[in-house]
């Protein structure tokens, strides 16, 4: 779910849930599976890029994203040791 705020501010939420077949050879981890799930959070600025903008055709997004884990690879115990925290910058230029 994300809500954009005057096209600028945008969080979002999300809930993920993998699965599949329990064969640890294909996966290569210990409980042979690759079943996980948690929650993506994440913060993005847009400041450029909209129609009364200085400039329609250069954008940037700054977004902080935080992953957490419940389950990871089949188990619960230590998943929280896979949680991320990212930094993202993304620049965009129109093609002309």
């Amino acid at each position: 779910m994300s809500y954009a705020y005057k096209d600028t501010l945008i969080p979002s939420i999300q809930y993920f849930n993998t699965w599949g077949s329990n064969e640890a050879n294909y996966w290569g981890n210990s409980t042979g599976v690759p079943n996980s799930s948690g929650i993506k959070a994440e913060l993005a600025f847009v400041p450029f890029g909209k129609t009364n903008s200085f400039s329609r055709f250069y954008n940037v997004r700054l977004a902080l994203q935080c992953t957490v884990y419940n389950k990871f690879n089949g188990a619960s115990a230590g998943a929280s040791g896979n949680n991320t925290l990212l930094l993202l910058l993304q620049l965009d230029g129109a093609a002309w």
